[in-house]
């Protein structure tokens, strides 16, 4: 038996293993992409987050600055998309002792700043710390 191809009978096109070389590049080109997006996102999320809770606690020592005199002890409270604040304020310690006329009219107070909220299932928290001068009550 003599077998010859005829050249118009033969078929172009892929085999099936360059078919499946080429699923697998593409299935694994995929998983990367969709994983760089994902940290994207997520990364994205959390400096939204981040920004929001800046900006509530430099809310809150603005809120100190315009009062005119400042009470010590703790506050806290939240805002609605879950950022909790706390605020505490005590006196401020010195070695050096200021002078007599200062300490009459005006004190030195440190304020501190504490928030915390969750982004994506994990906690997060910074703190923001100040002296502030206040007038004696």
């Amino acid at each position: 038996m003599n077998l010859r191809f005829n050249k118009q009978c033969q078929q172009t096109g892929f085999s099936l293993l360059e078919v499946l070389v080429a699923f697998s590049i593409l299935a694994l080109s995929l998983g990367v992409l969709f994983q760089i997006y994902s940290r994207g996102s997520g990364v994205t999320a959390l400096s939204r987050d981040y920004s929001n809770a800046l900006i509530v606690a430099q809310n809150q020592m603005a809120a100190l600055d315009q009062e005119d005199q400042i009470e010590l002890g703790d506050k806290s409270g939240h805002t609605e998309n879950g950022i909790h604040w706390q605020r505490h304020v005590y006196a401020y310690e010195s070695e050096s002792d200021p002078s007599t006329s200062f300490r009459q009219n005006y004190q030195l107070v440190n304020v501190e700043i504490e928030v915390n909220w969750e982004t994506l299932g994990r906690p997060h928290a910074f703190k923001l710390k100040s002296l502030r001068l206040t007038g004696m009550k």
